[in-house]
């Protein structure tokens, strides 16, 4: 039996509140022969220990010395050496004292990674075996468009709208069901119904999104269950999608009987066509002002003379300048600008931005002390960003204080 399969059927309910583990995705572009080393950041209740990581791919292997344990914050890292040997989708599992975790590792190499590609990967898969698919797409919260501000960026409803279509291209003898479960349209309405006209479905009995997964699992007729509260149980038929937002789909391979033989996660990126004119139809508005006068940063200069020189050479100062005028829209703007007052921004991201307590900070001259940094990934997430690496990026804005 294969070492993922084993985790899933063999560990069981564990105790413990919800864990975290961030990214969920880090995608890498290797060639095959190319080695690079990722960080798993776990949030977890305090002394939670950390007992195994398990990929299935000879790919992936996990340089920390386990077990761990969770500090008192409940802060925990693991570190892996991925190889391009072997691009695609991978799941890594990590079995804790309180729950298991799921994250994916993407490894984008020549001719394969990518979201069209996993999409024929599956649809071949499926005409080979004579499966069936039932297609995920899990709380889209009404995102309609994708992200502007980044080559590879994931998601927009242009893209799943060609899904069907594609399919249908590829392998015409293979049934399959697109289905949009959870929150579709969050605080806009039209978003399914635009899906729908597409080939997308609302809902489908399979599937059931439910608070009381353990008892969903052996009920008749239900081919996959998607848990809405913490649990710490594996099987084939529990799926948490790894991202949502419209970011991929989870591409269920199901058998005449109605077992799921395979899944395949499909990223949303720019592999798969864009139907821009739906897209357009749901542009967003920038409820903001944007002060072009503005430069928050002036304020540390006086003291911080060499911190504030290094951000006036970085892209962060020119950060609103990377966005194009079609983007400058409530959805997207708020990782290119600094909020100074209600409903009023400055360009770029300025020392506020990543510095917190700084108002606090300038208006005691200095005596009290910052709080903090944002996480990087706050901004530079899978859905913006999905090639960041904190360690690479750093050397870019490295100033002192």
């Amino acid at each position: 039996m294969r070492p993922l399969l084993a985790l899933w059927i063999l560990l069981s309910l564990l105790p413990g509140a919800e864990p975290g583990i961030n990214p969920r995705l880090q995608r890498l572009d290797l060639h095959a022969d190319q080695v690079a080393e990722v960080a798993f950041t776990l949030a977890l209740p305090a002394q939670t220990s950390v007992s195994a990581v398990v990929a299935n791919c000879a790919c992936i292997r996990t340089l920390t010395t386990l077990p761990i344990q969770a500090d008192a914050t409940g802060a925990a890292s693991i570190r892996l050496r991925v190889t391009g040997m072997r691009p695609g989708m991978e799941d890594i599992l990590v079995a804790t004292s309180a729950g298991i975790l799921r994250a994916q590792v993407q490894i984008v190499g020549p001719g394969a990674g990518r979201g069209l590609d996993q999409l024929q990967i599956a649809m071949r898969a499926a005409a080979n075996h004579g499966w069936h698919i039932l297609a995920i797409a899990h709380d889209l919260r009404g995102r309609a468009r994708h992200c502007g501000c980044s080559h590879g960026a994931l998601g927009g409803i242009g893209r799943l709208a060609q899904l069907p279509r594609l399919a249908t291209e590829l392998q015409p003898q293979v049934t399959a069901s697109w289905i949009l479960t959870g929150d579709v349209d969050g605080q806009r309405t039209g978003v399914g119904a635009a899906l729908s006209a597409s080939g997308w479905l609302r809902a489908d009995p399979r599937v059931l999104v439910t608070a009381e997964p353990l008892a969903a699992l052996t009920a008749p007729g239900i081919v996959a269950v998607i848990p809405t509260v913490p649990v710490a149980a594996e099987h084939r038929r529990l799926i948490r999608p790894v991202l949502t937002d419209g970011m991929a789909v989870e591409m269920l391979l199901v058998d005449a009987a109605g077992a799921v033989q395979a899944r395949h996660t499909v990223p949303i990126d720019d592999s798969i066509p864009d139907d821009a004119a739906l897209e357009r139809r749901f542009d967003d508005p920038l409820s903001v002002t944007i002060r072009t006068d503005a430069q928050p940063s002036t304020a540390c200069a006086g003291c911080h003379a060499s911190a504030f020189a290094t951000w006036k050479l970085s892209r962060h100062a020119r950060a609103l300048d990377s966005l194009a005028a079609t983007d400058r829209t409530d959805t997207c703007i708020g990782c290119h600008v600094t909020t100074t007052a209600s409903a009023i921004v400055a360009p770029g991201v300025s020392c506020q931005s990543c510095h917190t307590g700084s108002d606090a900070h300038v208006a005691a001259a200095g005596s009290v002390r910052t709080t903090g940094t944002v996480q990087c990934r706050s901004c530079h997430d899978a859905r913006h960003h999905p090639t960041f690496t904190q360690d690479a990026a750093w050397p870019m804005i490295q100033h002192g204080r």
